[in-house]
């Protein structure tokens, strides 16, 4: 048995989320940071692009030709 301790924790809603701007706008090689927006997120934000009709891309993946 242990003596009590508190453990912070923060909680968030989006945070975890970096938009990096149009999908078309990234370079064609471009590879986005962490996991997808609907996994388990925890301690790092994952890179997504905007689609073009306001919808989120997670990760975030270049539309632009090559």
């Amino acid at each position: 048995q242990s003596q009590e301790f508190e453990y912070p924790i923060q909680v968030c809603d989006g945070c975890l989320q970096t938009n990096v701007g149009l999908c078309s706008a990234l370079d064609p090689g471009f590879v986005a940071s962490a996991f997808e927006c609907t996994g388990h997120l925890q301690d790092i934000a994952t890179q997504c692009c905007d689609d073009g009709t306001g919808n989120l891309v997670c990760p975030a993946t270049s539309t632009s030709e090559e």
